[in-house]
């Protein structure tokens, strides 16, 4: 039996499969537990306040220019005093980038895999994620970071989808409604976040790129939405709240200082994501699905068949610039919700740049990796399960929910709702929350009442203050 076929047609395809979605339980579980962080109470009581118009431009005005995120945000169910429909939306909101990313994969791979093939490739890409991506609890149980973070990716991804078309359609009412798509996706990308901002760009750059000395095709829709782009970027990065932010840190602004540590970065984190995940194995393991994408259809490979080089530094070139702009503005390394970006951009783009790799050699010399054994495939998979009892996301995922670590924390921060409820004072003093998981983010309150964070949290709980207690050591 070929390659191609030999291991999704064995009981090597259910063990792969059964370990792929027992790795995503555990953080479908993890949301019936997941809680608020202070900074999630202030929107929504800030709203309620002053109204969503001058919120609005607060928000653009001393905070950031992130105009399309912060629409999203103010769809907040702590707006309507719900914690229950916090830990719901937040569930959603994972569900909805897991089935992007279906669609995403979908796109590209829907004439030369089967159904269930794009369902492994969607799997193991959102395994590798969520095995290793720097905080899984800024990712998807703090609301706020979602809807800036992964919502942008959510947004690139669905950009992509909608130029494939556009760029392959024919029909011209088709090709306009898709081109028109591309401006309106462009400028909610653009508006998600500063790094979203950049990206589009540099990616809009490169499909420039592509198309006049790859494809050898001049597009006059490329002229649009590249200006299109430059206008939302322009909206993004002069912001006054960009500027007020950047002033807070010491070595913003210092390019020799942020050229230096963005190549030490990114040198490190490469090696570590390379190197110390599964990713190679997992790879190994959908070689029968990449060489499919490699020797497809001539209209299938047109999205493959472009010089290794050119993929590779496209790729590189998107993950440094999202590291450089974190030196730059800030003058430290990216937040951990920051690098969940990279990380993912650099899964998504890895198995590109396979699948260009494999085209290349078999056009250029006939390349050809029919001849594995299919006990290979064993032995991958052993070597899978051994990575599982390394220190990763999934296995603290599952032992936060079975050993009772977040049924605790829940309990922990709803019993401390319920004695500020009950309680008669104006000014209410808890306790620290002693056990917070490593798989959730807490931003807690403070001992001063008058930060940002102690503010909403009071707004919400109707109270004129609400304080950590002091630490008498």
């Amino acid at each position: 039996m070929e390659l191609k076929e030999r291991f999704y047609s064995s009981k090597q395809e259910f063990v792969f499969l059964a370990i792929l979605i027992l790795s995503i339980l555990p953080f479908l579980i993890l949301h019936y537990f997941n809680q608020p962080t202070s900074e999630d109470f202030i929107y929504g009581e800030e709203t309620r306040r002053i109204g969503f118009v001058k919120e609005y431009k607060v928000l653009y005005k001393y905070w950031g220019g992130r105009y399309f995120g912060y629409i999203l945000m103010f769809i907040n169910p702590l707006y309507l005093k719900s914690i229950a429909g916090y830990k719901v939306i937040t569930f959603i909101l994972m569900i909805l980038f897991f089935y992007m990313q279906y669609l995403f994969i979908n796109e590209f791979t829907k004439k030369n895999l089967r159904f269930r093939e794009r369902v492994v490739f969607t799997l193991s890409v959102f395994f590798l994620y969520l095995y290793f991506m720097p905080s899984v609890g800024q990712g998807f149980y703090w609301w706020v970071s979602a809807i800036f973070y992964h919502v942008g990716l959510m947004l690139l991804m669905l950009f992509c989808i909608f130029y494939s078309r556009q760029s392959e359609d024919n029909n011209g009412k088709s090709k306009l409604l898709y081109t028109v798509l591309c401006a309106i996706t462009i400028a909610a990308i653009a508006g998600s976040n500063e790094l979203a901002a950049a990206t589009i760009l540099i990616l809009m750059f490169i499909l420039f790129i592509k198309s006049i000395f790859i494809d050898r095709k001049f597009r006059i829709a490329d002229l649009f939405l590249a200006g299109v782009t430059l206008i939302s970027v322009y909206y993004t990065y002069a912001a006054p709240g960009n500027i007020q932010r950047g002033k807070q840190y010491e070595n913003s602004q210092n390019f020799m200082f942020s050229l230096e540590s963005t190549f030490s970065f990114i040198f490190k984190e490469l090696l570590t994501w390379t190197f110390f995940t599964p990713l190679l194995i997992i790879t190994f393991i959908l070689i029968p699905l990449l060489i499919k994408l490699a020797s497809g259809s001539e209209e299938t490979k047109s999205t493959y068949r472009i010089n290794p080089l050119f993929s590779l530094v496209s790729l590189l070139i998107i993950i440094f610039l999202n590291v450089f702009l974190t030196f730059w503005s800030l003058g430290i390394p990216p937040y951990d919700r920051i690098l969940n970006v990279s990380y993912f951009i650099f899964l998504m783009g890895w198995f590109y740049n396979v699948i260009v790799l494999m085209h290349y050699f078999k056009s250029k010399y006939e390349f050809d990796l029919q001849r594995l054994p299919g006990y290979s495939y064993t032995i991958a998979l052993v070597l899978l399960v051994a990575f599982m009892f390394k220190e990763n996301n999934i296995k603290t995922a599952y032992a936060e929910v079975v050993g009772g670590d977040a049924y605790h924390y829940n309990k922990e921060l709803n019993d401390r709702y319920q004695f500020i409820s009950e309680s008669k004072s104006d000014t209410v003093v808890v306790d620290t929350i002693s056990n917070v998981p490593k798989s959730f983010f807490l931003l807690d309150i403070f001992t001063d009442p008058e930060l940002f964070y102690n503010k909403g949290y009071a707004m919400f709980f109707n109270k004129k203050a609400i304080i950590i207690r002091k630490n008498d050591d």
